[in-house]
């Protein structure tokens, strides 16, 4: 279990975590022990914490409300539980002056931001760490309630997926926590490795495809024997929304990109393109409509893209030069209809969602957003994250397909679907500002 434990100062945040690792053999990260000499949450004490593959984590935190809110965010998002220690006020207070390495001031001021601050927007399982007459709580009584809090869903989810499965699991972990859905990672008595998908109550947005649908496009490519490998799904539920596959063994493409060598990203590249286009001669438009996903045949941009690029083009807060290009590659687009390709699409095809292992793609996952569409949505990310090496791709989707595509319409539908992320980046200034200039420059000579 992963746990982030944090509260008002003088609630035993760190006490518990050093007793959590002592007692019951949790990994332990204290934030601000972890940050003495370093500047930022992206420190490579806190980075190699993350990376760590123990099971069972606890990070304690005496964050500061808004200033760190992107950093909690962040652990929540990688699957922690986040626990608010709270309790007696003044009693907190006497043990936290007691430390006397931090001034009554700063004390009072941080007090005064918790008590303005909007603390259930993270949905924190809050604690009391105090006795009714102000003295600490036994450490185990503590931990006990810890457990009680946040074992019970998650027993009755594993035991779910036992049942599923048809063999007990070894282990279970949280392994990421997305917008839609949670991802558990998990091991069995005989080895095998799986992931599990399972659709969150509280979900931030109604996703393309719910978890059914994606699963079962998942199972139809899968059985297609393609050149690079569908995981296996091994079970389907209605009821709750979930699905588990084979674990996929290898790293992100995100993370191992630098380290490859010219050769093989080209080589990666050329493997991509030829399976775009085995895609779409393997999976029929007929397939889509008996699985369910959704069938565009329009030669417009996706509706909310085109939303966003109204609104962007009168931002007086977006530079200029942006807006010129912007409205540049819409001339572009809306010129280039003319023999258009449609097919099936993975439509979120990106670096984190392509597996490397060995220097070589061991899998692709998260059919989400897959579509029956026109084909110039499946390379927009492409383009964006590896301007440099996308015509690699494009040129052996080409080759492999039989189909001529028009190079301009490609990056101006890259352009627009990401000019809000562009535009975020450069009204943030510092090196995303740098970042989105970059991006500027570089979409100006592909459309040159």
């Amino acid at each position: 279990m992963k746990i982030l434990i944090t509260g008002i100062p003088g609630t035993g945040k760190t006490t518990i975590g050093n007793y959590l690792a002592l007692a019951k053999g949790y990994e332990h990260l204290d934030i601000e022990e972890a940050l003495k000499g370093h500047d930022t949450t992206g420190s490579e004490i806190i980075q190699n914490f993350i990376d760590s593959p123990s099971e069972n984590k606890v990070i304690t935190w005496g964050f500061i409300p808004e200033i760190d809110d992107n950093g909690v965010k962040k652990f929540l998002d990688l699957g922690y539980k986040m626990i608010w220690f709270d309790g007696n006020r003044n009693a907190a207070r006497k043990a936290f002056l007691k430390r006397g390495d931090v001034p009554v001031e700063a004390l009072d001021n941080q007090m005064v931001k918790i008590e303005k601050y909007n603390l259930e927007k993270f949905k924190p399982i809050h604690i009391n760490t105090f006795s009714n007459d102000g003295v600490f709580l036994e450490k185990e009584i503590i931990i006990e309630t810890i457990w009680e809090y946040t074992s019970d869903e998650e027993n009755s989810l594993k035991f779910k997926i036992q049942e599923f499965l048809g063999k007990e699991i070894t282990q279970f972990a949280l392994k990421g926590k997305g917008a839609v859905s949670n991802a558990y990672y998990i091991e069995t008595t005989d080895g095998k490795k799986y992931v599990v998908k399972q659709e969150r109550i509280d979900k931030e947005f109604q996703p393309q495809n719910d978890l059914v649908v994606e699963a079962k496009v998942a199972q139809q490519l899968h059985g297609l024997n393609l050149s690079i490998p569908i995981p296996n799904v091994i079970f389907i539920s209605e009821n709750p929304k979930m699905y588990g596959y084979e674990y996929v063994e290898g790293d992100l493409m995100r993370g191992i990109w630098d380290s490859l060598s010219e050769n093989e990203k080209i080589d990666i590249c050329r493997k991509l393109g030829h399976f775009h286009a085995e895609i779409g001669k393997k999976f029929t438009k007929e397939m889509a409509k008996v699985i369910g996903i959704k069938i565009d045949m329009s030669a417009d941009l996706h509706s909310e893209v085109s939303t966003d690029y109204n609104r962007l083009v009168l931002d007086m807060n977006v530079p200029e030069n942006l807006k010129i290009l912007a409205k540049e590659a819409k001339l572009i687009f809306n010129r280039t209809r003319d023999n258009l390709v449609f097919q099936f699409l993975h439509n979120d095809s990106h670096h984190e969602n392509i597996i490397i292992k060995d220097k070589m793609i061991a899998g692709i996952i998260d059919f989400g957003n897959a579509e029956y569409g026109e084909i110039a949505k499946e390379f927009s990310r492409y383009i964006r994250d590896y301007p440099e090496y996308f015509q690699h791709i494009i040129s052996t989707y080409e080759e492999a397909s039989g189909n001529k595509l028009s190079y301009k319409r490609l990056v101006s539908n890259a352009l627009i679907s990401g000019f809000i992320d562009i535009a975020e980046d450069y009204s943030k200034g510092g090196e995303n500002r740098k970042r989105a200039e970059k991006a500027i420059a570089t979409y100006r000579k592909l459309l040159s």
